[in-house]
């Protein structure tokens, strides 16, 4: 009633709660005792659960619209960084045109200037090779830009299965 679950917290309501106090008789079982009791009659316990739902069912008591979940813990695959909609993707469909206007900016300054060092040369090949990269990240971004607008809700997640 109270969503008390852990055993220590049992022990703590056993001393405090007063109708806790009523149902067990002023007593007052140790945290440990509480978890060992859970563990022993486990079985029994999924059992006497059962039959209280079936009950419930059968006094039509049930509306049967929620669901509970317990306290198992999942491990999410998503996140916002993940998450693409069409705005998300304007934006990032800008920034790599921003970039690749400067680097081809940068690529022409350097054409101009007469020396052509070894360091120009190094310069010239890093920009080119993050133009390609841009190229593919664009590309990429079209690609989800197309699952955006067949999706529903107008939104698609990207996720990466965990390695095992």
């Amino acid at each position: 009633m109270n969503r008390v679950r852990s055993s220590r917290r049992l022990e703590k309501e056993c001393e405090l709660n007063v109708e806790m106090k009523w149902l067990i008789g002023n007593l007052v079982p140790n945290y440990h005792s509480i978890a060992d009791f859970r563990k022993v009659y486990g079985e029994q316990f999924r059992a006497v659960f059962k039959m209280f739902i079936l009950f419930l069912k059968g006094e039509d008591l049930l509306g049967m619209k929620t669901v509970g979940i317990d306290g198992s813990k999942f491990r999410a695959v998503n996140s916002k960084k993940n998450n693409y909609n069409e705005k998300k993707i304007k934006k990032h469909l800008e920034y790599i045109k921003n970039k690749a206007n400067e680097y081809m900016e940068e690529l022409d300054r350097m054409d101009e200037e007469e020396k052509n060092t070894k360091e120009r040369l190094i310069r010239k090949q890093d920009l080119k090779k993050k133009l390609k990269e841009l190229k593919e990240r664009k590309l990429n971004y079209e690609e989800l830009r197309k699952q955006v607008q067949r999706s529903k809700d107008g939104q698609v997640s990207v996720t990466v299965q965990p390695e095992e």
